[in-house]
């Protein structure tokens, strides 16, 4: 399966997922969590990386992944004048937990350095994230969190 198509399965089995959401305003980017996994991916091995990438990527190769999905955050984020699309992805290390560096620099160069260290334990450094957390996820154990988020202001016409 190509990484098109293995896009739009994936986009097609999400929004299908979500059944009460015809009952509750929101918006769900399939692209957007695509792009976060497509961040979990870059880190991951073995049955974890070939795992997402069968789900988001189909065949297509560690590079055609990287690429594909640096290109598409790059194009959300460019600036229209008739409307603001955002799509955010950050990934929160903790302080004293080491990322590989072949990692952080594949986050800094394909994925616009979306990543933070933070000390998940003190609760003013932690705040931010215990925003769009729920507080019982974060706990002496926590050593990642990824964070994904899309912004969207238009007008709508219809």
């Amino acid at each position: 399966m190509s990484l098109v198509e293995a896009q739009a399965d994936f986009g097609l089995n999400l929004l299908r997922s979500t059944t009460n959401a015809a009952s509750q305003s929101m918006i769900i980017s399939p692209i957007s969590i695509s792009i976060a996994l497509a961040m979990c991916y870059a880190g991951a091995k073995n049955s974890t990386a070939d795992q997402i990438s069968k789900a988001i990527a189909g065949d297509a190769t560690n590079n055609e992944i990287l690429d594909y999905f640096s290109s598409v955050m790059t194009q959300l984020n460019l600036r229209n004048k008739s409307y603001e699309l955002d799509s955010a992805n950050r990934i929160y290390v903790q302080e004293k937990f080491q990322l590989l560096q072949n990692y952080k620099q594949i986050l800094t160069d394909k994925f616009q350095g979306q990543f933070e260290n933070i000390d998940f334990i003190n609760s003013g450094a932690a705040a931010q994230v215990k925003t769009f957390v729920f507080l019982y996820a974060i706990n002496g154990l926590t050593r990642m969190i990824l964070a994904n988020a899309i912004y969207f202001k238009g007008t709508w016409e219809y």
